[in-house]
């Protein structure tokens, strides 16, 4: 075998001892610049008559101590020959080395046959038909063979007449030849020679499903072949650039690839869609998972198969059957014992006609999804279901994430789960009346968190609530839009049940076409308990967004806005609401002023703290005309002078201001709605209404 051979600058020196034909040591005059040999390293010394320069010789160095160097004689095509002391030795590339140290690049027109020579060996087809590139067996271990696509397509194949040809399947079979896809340009097939036989690699991108059939045109079923290269992605006994396992992706070229039936996805396998484009997985399965992500073998434990990235996108994964009960993914184990799905991201995926948008198995817990987007998901289905929950749903994160168009609420959890969502929009899930459009709860043995930061929420169904749960939940919206825009009232904004559910809304804004007619409904057999928190004192809910704060009297163990309520035993309007709150009656900002242009009007309100709080306001001004609008026109909303919200209206006939103040006790309040006219008088009369009320510091 021919050695690896090691070349190095410097050593240029004569002999220090006579050298005979038989010698296998040689002396040298200086030490200077010799290199450490490694295991199996050889180094090309040529000697040379002082006297005549074609008198010499090629030896191989293959130890080194000292000055003192053992060789082997007459090389790559020279004779052992006499040499004196004087004589020159020195190293440099020979011809029988040059190429092993070297990059050779070959374009072949057509099929060929290629024995390696260099160390590595660069094949780009220039080829307008199909072409056969066989490589033979190595001479050195190490040696790479690389084989582009070209116009055309291009089969790779090893000729080795023993042991394993090229790749290997986890069942025992092997791969005989690669075909890489015409117009593939950037794909390529990577041999590394062993001493026995070529092991694969593929092009950073991973194992290309196309070199397995799968066809990008979504004209004809690519299952068998998308599964083949999961199989082979899976397998331990790659050999990749620098080392094993490190080819665990499967590389999808933008296309849509038609799914008839289920793929498993073992751990450690990411699916990657191509950049830019993406690609398209499309199915019309109508019951079933499309794509399983777990390890499945309880022989492996519960978290041999744990991996970073599942899909990385963009990603479109479509079902056409418009009455399917199917998930698009399954992640987790089958079993209690099987392949755990954990610390693992689902990044820029679109899950869209899909009953279920994932399911989630044994042993799945810590995951999150990325900028993914779950679409019409059919009626009575949503986005998550658990189908087994032993050790599962310890966190879900969502970030950046859409869920919209549903006819199923966005959450109906079976099991106990914990969800972070973060910076996500959910927009007009359509769950039927009496259900939440978010979350639908409708187990009371189920206990859930959820904390919603950055949110966005906005539907339109009548007679849905946002969220509705009968379960011990624990809820918190903070820094969120809320915004309903139906035309017909929706039931409220939540609704409560008997188990003790936690409920808080900070720092959110809200808007509506029609206002709710209840923020909160309760149980009707009054029984319920738990925490009831609208946001803290220095955000307030608008009045225009409701009518009435509850539906249902307040059964005795509820506390809302972090003060005990005794129940009222008629009906719940919010006057009252507000009054057994902070015990001071709200007081109401009302009256009909006049239309002069370049005129200031006031409608205000007073009274007194009881304790150090605050003071919420909101106050509604309505024109005539949306024509009345005019340069100079102005809205201000003061407390105790203090301006706490202004606008300047534009083109409407009815604008609403809200805002709050700090207070101390004994404090004299003013509440003071203002309306400037513009340049040119209203054309018909201005109502201010309002309202202000005063909430105590908890």
């Amino acid at each position: 075998m021919i050695p690896n051979f090691i070349v190095v600058d410097g050593v240029n020196t004569t002999l220090a001892d006579a050298v005979s034909t038989t010698s296998t040591t040689i002396t040298l005059a200086s030490s200077a610049n010799l290199p450490t040999l490694g295991s199996g390293q050889s180094m090309p010394l040529i000697l040379q008559s002082a006297s005549n320069a074609s008198a010499n010789e090629v030896v191989y160095v293959t130890a080194i101590s000292g000055a003192s160097l053992t060789v082997e004689r007459g090389q790559e095509g020279t004779s052992a020959q006499n040499f004196a002391v004087g004589d020159l030795a020195f190293c440099g590339p020979t011809a029988g080395t040059v190429p092993l140290l070297g990059i050779q690049t070959l374009q072949p027109t057509g099929s060929i046959s290629i024995t390696p020579s260099y160390m590595t060996t660069i094949v780009q087809p220039n080829i307008t038909a199909a072409a056969t590139i066989t490589i033979e067996p190595g001479t050195v271990v190490g040696q790479r063979v690389r084989v582009y696509g070209g116009a055309d397509a291009v089969t790779v194949q090893p000729n080795v007449t023993s042991g394993r040809p090229s790749f290997g399947f986890p069942d025992g079979s092997f791969i005989f030849s690669w075909v890489i896809p015409a117009g593939a340009y950037s794909e390529y097939i990577e041999h590394v020679w062993d001493g026995v036989n070529w092991r694969s690699s593929t092009s950073d991108n991973g194992i290309n499903v196309l070199m397995f059939g799968a066809d990008p045109t979504g004209a004809t079923d690519s299952t068998s072949a998308i599964q083949a290269a999961i199989n082979a992605a899976n397998n331990t006994s790659i050999q990749g650039t620098y080392g094993p396992e490190t080819n665990k992706s499967v590389f999808f070229p933008a296309g849509v690839y038609l799914v008839s039936s289920g793929i498993t996805v073992p751990g450690r396998v990411s699916l990657v869609a191509e950049k830019g484009s993406g690609a398209t997985l499309t199915t019309s399965m109508a019951s079933g998972n499309l794509l399983t992500f777990a390890d499945n073998s309880p022989s492996q434990g519960d978290n041999s198969k744990l991996f970073n990235k599942a899909m990385v996108g963009p990603w479109k994964i479509v079902n056409t059957d418009s009455t399917n009960t199917a998930s698009a993914l399954f992640l987790g184990g089958a079993t209690s014992t099987g392949g755990a799905f954990s610390q693992t991201e689902l990044d820029t995926v679109t899950i869209d006609g899909f009953f279920y948008g994932y399911t989630v198995g044994f042993n799945a817990y810590l995951f999150t999804f990325v900028n993914c987007n779950f679409y019409n998901f059919g009626s009575g289905g949503h986005v998550n279901v658990v189908a087994n929950v032993s050790n599962s749903g310890e966190k879900i994160t969502y970030i950046g994430c859409v869920i919209f168009n549903g006819n199923g609420p966005a959450f109906l959890p079976s099991a106990n789960l914990e969800f972070v969502c973060l910076g996500c929009s959910f927009d007009y899930n359509q769950p039927g009346a009496g259900n939440g459009q978010l979350i639908s709860n409708q187990n009371a043995s189920i206990s859930c968190v959820y904390h919603f930061s950055g949110c966005h929420f906005e539907w339109g169904q009548s007679g849905s609530l946002l969220v509705q749960t009968v379960g011990s939940d624990t809820i918190t919206i903070d820094n969120s839009t809320i915004a309903f825009n139906g035309t017909t009232a929706a039931d409220g904004l939540i609704y409560l049940g008997d188990a003790a559910p936690r409920f808080t809304m900070r720092n959110c804004e809200y808007s509506c076409v029609t206002p709710l007619p209840y923020l909160f409904s309760y149980n009707a057999s009054g029984n319920a308990t738990g925490l009831l928190n609208v946001d803290d004192p220095v955000t307030v809910i608008p009045q225009s967004f409701f009518t009435n704060v509850f539906k249902n009297a307040l059964p005795s163990g509820v506390t809302y806005m972090t003060q005990r309520v005794v129940p009222p035993a008629t009906e719940a309007n919010q006057a009252v609401q507000l009054a057994q709150v902070s015990g001071v009656a709200p007081v109401q900002l009302d009256g009909s002023v006049g239309t002069a242009a370049n005129t200031t009007y006031t409608v205000s309100a007073t009274f007194t703290a009881p304790c150090n709080g605050w003071v919420a306001a909101s106050a509604m001004f309505n024109t005539n005309s949306s024509s009345d609008t005019t340069a100079g026109t102005s809205l201000y909303l003061y407390i105790n002078g203090t301006n706490t919200m202004s606008d300047t209206p534009e083109g409407a006939t009815s604008w609403n201001l809200y805002g709050s103040l700090a207070v101390t006790s004994g404090d004299a309040i003013t509440v003071t709605a203002q309306y400037n006219v513009g340049t040119t008088a209203l054309s018909g009369p201005l109502y201010i209404r309002g309202l202000a009320w005063f909430i105590p510091n908890p």
